[in-house]
């Protein structure tokens, strides 16, 4: 099956399963167009469409017809399984029918018992409606007390049923009406599942099918007139001499006498206007064995003109909101206010008045904006709550491949996948899909990093250190925390407010633990390189002696540094010199090297006389070493 949402160019449909295997037949349901509406501005806006609906035969048994119903993404191409064991006719006729005016609600008849079906047992239908374009599916609630003294238990054993499209002679307007915002009439019952339509009642949901109220008893034929404002009712069974309508919502009934010609008719057809907003009717039906068609003008019901003033909430009109089951107003990533009149307000709205959409509020993204992606399906919980989109057995995710495109890496679908009529924003993100390097490519990338990364760090600190040592020349590392400490007591003693002292801990702490492993890893240097060090080349034998650790290390002579510091444990400063400033460091000027160089190796001989007989050969001490902390006593100067 090929999918073209521009008649030119198509895709090839994507539903769960095997790719191969065809299905007895495809119903496609009507889809859900986008809609304007006019936000706090005055501007006007339109909503995307939610992709397809399909309707997939599973099972063609003689009286025992059903399917899978899928929902697609925006563009019509990939599909999920959105509701499964959905009725259908030997026609192809699918009991499937959205809620005009209102986004994302409809609703659909299941077989409870498919599996038993197929086996001659008639099938037994439950109906189930959907808030969220076919996310989720609940069944009906009806208010006030039922035969079974239950509302709507997940099981569906005591929830309401409707007769649906398969069986009705007026396929349009089945339950709803575009002008009549928020009205949803049928005819049912209650209890386990549907029931012959003799033991019917008709029922009325005003806030777009949540929760319903019987308001006749018997089966009815009915209609919507005047934006909702005017209902209008006849018998579905019996002959009829009246019809009976309502000027407020159904809470009271008035009757409607037919002409003589038309006493005693059986009532086939009641019908008006698509968009139920005259207030004028026609009845066709048969009487004394002849057809009849009646006129109703309800006209002069009610000949104040309602007044509409949208500043004001004392007028003839009140707003209204969808909702979920949970009375959360945030439906769809929106919540959408509605112009209707108040059931109360004795006037009649008009052919001319159009009911604006107004946004009042965009909704933060939660689960609940959120469907199953490609090859995924819901889990179902006792409790009724949402469950986890999982895979279906022997599925994989949606994902591309290394050959498209120019990129580098395929992308991995995530289990879920926005409701394409969700307009939400921020909040929680489900639908991020994972990216994955291409084969080849990965091993290309770690090698390359793994080279530059080492050389870029090693630069970097190669320079920094330059830099240190070129400002601050006398200044080991371990005096830096000694600077630094003061200076974060007094920052932490001047209290700053806002930003500032949000990030101070943050700030204090980072840079006290980079201090503390700067520290540690320089001195675990230290250590192990003046221990290997009489096994290194002179240069590092050199800078190690330079370089003294403070963990006790020995010197390159064998002897300890305690023993060459002095007895006092002072520290000394080490930096390596020219001769010329060692010279000018001791005697007080740069001429005389040659004083200096006696004193060096004067010294040298005294290492040499001290050294024991089981140490090793004291080596020369590099010239460029000089206690610059130390003073010759009048003894070390004779």
């Amino acid at each position: 099956m090929h999918v073209s949402s521009d008649g030119h160019t198509s895709s090839v449909a994507q539903f769960p399963g095997d790719a191969h295997t065809m299905d007895p037949a495809y119903t496609v349901l009507e889809p859900a167009a986008g809609f304007e509406y006019t936000d706090s501005n005055g501007h006007t806006h339109t909503t995307p469409g939610s992709g397809l609906m399909m309707h997939v035969t599973k099972s063609i048994s003689p009286g025992s017809e059903w399917g899978t119903l899928y929902t697609s993404n925006s563009n019509g191409t990939y599909y999920r399984q959105s509701l499964e064991y959905v009725n259908r006719d030997e026609s192809g006729l699918v009991d499937f029918e959205r809620i005009r005016g209102l986004e994302g609600i409809a609703l659909a008849n299941v077989v409870s018992n498919a599996q038993s079906a197929h086996n001659g047992t008639p099938k037994r239908l439950q109906s189930m409606v959907t808030l969220d374009g076919g996310a989720r599916w609940h069944y009906l609630r009806v208010d006030g007390a039922t035969p079974c003294s239950q509302t709507a238990p997940q099981s569906g054993s005591c929830a309401l049923h409707l007769h649906g499209y398969t069986e009705v002679s007026d396929p349009e307007n089945i339950y709803s009406a575009k002008g009549a915002i928020g009205l949803v009439m049928g005819v049912g019952n209650v209890g386990p599942h549907l029931t012959h339509i003799g033991q019917a009642s008709t029922y009325l949901s005003t806030n777009g099918g949540v929760s319903w109220t019987q308001v006749r008893k018997g089966p009815m034929w009915h209609e919507f007139g005047d934006h909702g404002a005017l209902l209008i009712v006849a018998d579905r069974i019996h002959p009829v001499s009246v019809v009976e309508y309502s000027l407020d919502r159904g809470s009271s009934w008035l009757t409607l006498q037919l002409p003589s010609e038309a006493q005693h008719v059986r009532v086939d057809v009641l019908t008006t206007s698509p968009d139920s907003t005259s207030r004028k009717f026609v009845l066709f039906g048969q009487a004394n064995g002849r057809n009849v068609i009646v006129g109703l003008d309800f006209s002069g019901a009610q000949p104040r003109a309602c007044v509409f003033n949208a500043d004001s909430t004392e007028g003839d009109f009140e707003l209204f909101s969808p909702q979920t089951m949970d009375a959360n107003r945030c439906l769809l990533g929106r919540q959408v206010e509605y112009y209707r009149r108040k059931p109360r307000a004795m006037c009649s709205v008009g052919e001319e008045f159009r009911s604006v959409r107004q946004l009042a509020h965009i909704c933060e993204c939660t689960k609940y904006d959120y469907e199953c992606n490609h090859n995924f399906v819901r889990e179902t919980l006792s409790d009724g709550s949402l469950g986890k989109c999982v895979l279906i057995e022997g599925m994989s995710a949606p994902r591309t491949n290394c050959t498209q495109g120019t990129k580098d890496y395929f992308i991995i679908e995530a289990a879920y996948r926005k409701i394409p009529q969700s307009i939400c924003r921020n909040g929680l993100v489900l639908d991020r899909p994972t990216e994955v390097w291409c084969p080849g490519k990965a091993r290309s990338v770690a090698i390359f990093w793994s080279i530059v990364l080492p050389v870029v760090f090693l630069t970097l600190a190669y320079v920094a250190y330059k830099r240190w040592r070129d400002q601050y020349p006398y200044l080991r590392l371990e005096d830096i925390g000694t600077a630094v400490r003061p200076a974060l007591r007094n920052l932490h003693a001047q209290r700053p407010t806002g930003l500032i002292q949000q990030l101070q801990p943050i700030f204090t702490t980072a840079l006290s633990t980079f201090s503390a492993v700067a520290g540690a890893a320089r001195e675990s240097t230290l250590w192990a390189v003046d221990k290997a060090a009489p096994y290194l080349p002179h240069a590092i034998q050199r800078w190690s002696y330079e370089h003294p650790p403070r963990w006790g290390a020995q010197s390159l002579d064998g002897r300890s540094r305690h023993t060459i510091r002095g007895s006092n444990m002072s520290r000394f400063t080490y930096h390596p010199l020219s001769t010329n400033e060692a010279a000018g460091r001791v005697f007080g000027s740069h001429e005389l090297q040659d004083e200096y160089d006696e004193v060096e190796a004067g010294f040298n001989h005294f290492l040499d006389d001290e050294r024991d007989e089981t140490e090793q050969d004291a080596r020369v001490v590099d010239r460029q070493v000089l206690f610059a902390n130390a003073e010759f006593s009048d003894e070390e100067e004779v």
